[in-house]
């Protein structure tokens, strides 16, 4: 069963006899008790003491906002230069390129 949804609980407790049974909450409030299975694989397990850390806050701390160094728009706008300067560059070493095949050629053959 997923237990994973708002309002559903699940634990696994063991009882004095050192039976290990796993209640599960429903939304609604009822219990429902049974044994837990497949205590025969890890028999040991339940013996193992289980000392949990100290609570704490759930989620990240919104109380301080990230701080940029530009806005997303003046990085936007660099990008876009950037990209441009890199067009600009590539056309005018295409052009170049041409000019010196065309130069190259020498004069008409006629």
């Amino acid at each position: 069963m997923k237990t994973h949804v708002d309002g559903w609980l699940d634990d696994q407790i063991t009882d004095a006899n050192g039976v290990i049974w796993t209640e599960t909450t429903t939304p609604s409030g009822h219990t429902i008790r049974a044994r837990a299975r497949n205590y025969w694989l890890l028999p040991g397990l339940g013996l193992l003491p289980c000392r949990h850390g100290a609570p704490t806050d759930p989620g990240i701390d919104t109380s301080v906002a990230p701080t940029r160094s530009k806005t997303r728009t003046q990085v936007k706008h660099a990008y876009r230069m950037r990209l441009r300067s890199r067009r600009r560059f590539a056309r005018a070493c295409a052009e170049a390129e041409r000019q010196v095949e065309y130069d190259s050629a020498g004069p008409p053959p006629f």
